[in-house]
């Protein structure tokens, strides 16, 4: 089994119904190690062309197995549960469907094409084994079905099902069991898990800067090559990376297209919002030519919650309150948490807006007037550029509200707010980030969870009811003469972000000797990390590099595991892990989300105290070693420290290489070894 990563495409397919149809094996180069490649799961919207903007390019690789038309309509039966209780062998038969070579995102629609014989026609709808199993599984389980269920659907995600597919009725698995009620069950926190890890990758993935393949005609493979108010789930993978996935089948999809968005939509390009002619009318501001909702009166309750999260930053302690409050609102909109905030009457109250039709409206309203005030014109990447650089002024409370923006732009905001604002100060935003689906809003508020605990600041969320009308159709609806609604959850999350609290680190002694440096942080993840006495200070020329050869030989076979198993199961785990050798030291590090740290520390332990270290992987790692140290000769920055501590510890102890010698490497630590 290859280890396997999941990638998705979000809710472009959602929203924008393009189908994602096709899972395929994606191989790349990562030289760590010897390892010379890895693999991972791809999704295409068709079977012959896979392809996102030209900054990417991916070899595809579909694996030919020979699946018989009944297997394939079998996995799809299996899901249904046709027979009651919900028993193991439900799991056993899904991984030998899987295993024979059936896609985790197999439809239903393809199966009925591949079983009539039907060729050279996408289906239009992607009804996967994920959206059967959470139609399908029973409303009175039992508890041991509740755990069969939630295996099998632990393992369609290892194999690469797709989280936000959706099917004929524009449901995705999440929606599914939202509308049956099973909302609050371990299945849908599955589905909103594997939706973070997906974005977290995906994230990840676009940062590596590769060179276009050409599809060519014949080969089997393919290549790989924003809306509203704030990031809803049309853009979703769009706010987190540049790439995109376009549609490649010309055929007709059952339900009708939404718009697309080009270039100079004023509610998907920020250079085109501040271009286009904005109006206030009806409790609302709107664009003038398309009626976007840029801001609208129903949001006043949720910009009350705001305004009173931003002077809760006024505190320095429980009975101190602070003699400055500064607070920043960026994005004046309709000007009601503005107006809030006046109320308030902090000591000086920025106010950034970059539209010009806004900023004649605060002219006119006689901002520009009030004592306090000071209005910062122009975009916020500008302005709080030259606050931060002035060093001048830091606020109790900073507010993000703007309007054709996305998750990337507030990733960038969270480098000025940690340096802007005060060490008792709040941080919140109207928190729109894929409203229009709900699965998708859950997703993101882990999401933004994790990004503001990397910046140390730690958020906790307030539920609300949003207002009924925001959930209806029709005349009676506020989206009423809104060319497209930017809300559809029936609650909203308002953040409320401040620094982490410092903890004092704690250092014990285990029974064994062992030292444990312990800190603690909340969050989702934990890093994890075990240092070894050992190092090349502490080698003879006999044995010199052998500390290295162990790193390279970190992570592979012991004598619980073998070296496919462990792979297998750091895959499974997710998160990061490696090993590096110094001179004093040999480091063991990792870091996972904070259930899988138990399972962790034992591949940690199981490396260090239990190495089978084969011969092949012993010759394996010797080859590593050598390259390594032929290239050495290459890298001047890692050469000179060498040479330093050779000539100045005279060839020993500190002064032994890290990374040995040939010599030691092809006799004499094979002979002693």
């Amino acid at each position: 089994m290859f280890p396997i990563i999941y990638l998705s495409d979000t809710s472009r397919n959602i929203s924008r119904h393009k189908k994602i149809k096709y899972v395929y094996l994606v191989s790349f180069s990562i030289p760590a190690h010897g390892l010379e490649s890895s693999s991972c799961i791809l999704f295409s919207t068709s079977s012959q062309n896979c392809r996102a903007n030209e900054k990417y390019s991916y070899n595809l690789i579909v694996p030919r197995t020979t699946i018989s038309k009944q297997k394939m309509t079998d996995l799809h039966d299996l899901c249904r549960f046709p027979d009651r209780p919900i028993e193991h062998n439900y799991l056993d038969n899904l991984k030998f469907y899987l295993k024979a070579g059936i896609p985790a995102t197999y439809t239903i629609e393809e199966a009925y094409n591949y079983t009539n014989g039907i060729e050279d026609t996408e289906p239009s709808t992607t009804t996967t084994p994920l959206h059967l199993i959470f139609t399908h599984f029973p409303l009175d389980y039992s508890k041991k079905e509740l755990e069969v269920v939630q295996e099998m659907v632990s393992t369609l995600f290892e194999y690469g099902a797709g989280w936000c597919l959706t099917d004929v009725n524009d449901e995705t698995p999440g929606c599914i069991l939202l509308r049956r009620n099973l909302g609050n069950t371990i299945l849908y926190n599955q589905v909103v898990d594997a939706g973070v890890r997906a974005e977290l990758l995906l994230r990840k993935v676009s940062e590596f800067d590769m060179e276009v393949i050409e599809d060519t005609d014949g080969l089997d493979h393919g290549t790989l090559g924003e809306a509203g108010r704030e990031a809803t789930s049309d853009d979703a993978v769009e706010n987190l990376t540049t790439g995109s996935f376009e549609e490649t089948s010309d055929q007709p999809q059952n339900i009708a297209e939404p718009q697309e968005y080009s270039y100079s939509d004023p509610s998907h390009n920020q250079d085109a919002y501040l271009k286009t002619k904005l109006q206030y009318k009806d409790g609302a501001l709107v664009t003038k030519d398309q009626q976007d909702g840029v801001m609208m009166e129903w949001e006043r309750d949720l910009m009350k919650l705001g305004c009173d999260s931003l002077f809760k930053g006024k505190y320095i302690a429980t009975d101190e309150v602070d003699s400055e409050v500064n607070i920043l609102n960026i994005g004046f909109g309709m000007g009601i948490i503005d107006g809030m905030i006046s109320q308030k009457n902090p000591t000086k109250h920025y106010i950034c807006e970059a539209h010009p039709d806004v900023l004649k409206k605060l002219k006119d309203d006689g901002w520009y007037k009030k004592p306090n005030v000071v209005i910062l014109e122009g975009r916020w990447q500008e302005q709080l550029d030259k606050l931060l650089s002035s060093g001048k002024v830091y606020f109790n409370g900073i507010y993000y509200d703007t309007f054709s923006e996305h998750y990337q732009d507030m990733l960038e905001l969270f480098d000025y707010v940690v340096g802007l604002m005060k060490p008792h100060g709040v941080f919140s935003f109207f928190n729109g980030l894929g409203a229009d689906r709900q699965v998708i809003y859950e997703v993101y508020k882990k999401l933004v969870e994790i990004d503001l605990e990397n910046y140390g600041l730690t958020c906790q969320f307030k539920e609300v009811e949003v207002p009924e009308t925001t959930m209806k159709k029709g005349d009676t609806s506020v989206w009423d003469g809104i060319r497209k609604e930017y809300w559809s959850c029936p609650t909203f999350y308002h953040p409320e972000a401040r620094f982490l609290d410092s903890s004092p680190m704690e250092i014990s002694t285990l029974s064994n000797g062992l030292r444990v440096v312990t800190d603690s942080t909340p969050g989702h993840f934990s890093a994890l990390g075990a240092y070894v006495n050992a190092g090349s200070r502490y080698e003879t020329n006999q044995i010199s590099g052998i500390s290295h050869i162990l790193d390279v030989m970190a992570w592979k076979s012991t004598h619980r595991r073998t070296g496919v198993q462990m792979m297998e199961d750091l895959a499974r785990l997710g998160g990061n892990y490696m090993c590096g050798a110094q001179r004093e030291s040999i480091l063991y590090q990792s870091s996972v989300f904070n259930k899988d740290t138990e399972k962790m520390f034992e591949c940690i332990a199981e490396t260090i105290k239990e190495p089978k270290l084969s011969d092949a992987e012993f010759e394996e790692a010797k080859l590593t070693g050598a390259y390594e140290l032929e290239e050495l000769s290459y890298k001047h920055d890692m050469l000179l420290p060498e040479v330093l501590h050779e000539a100045a510890y005279s060839k020993k102890t500190l002064g032994m290489p890290i990374y040995g010698t040939l010599d030691s490497l092809q006799t004499n630590l094979c002979a002693r070894c």
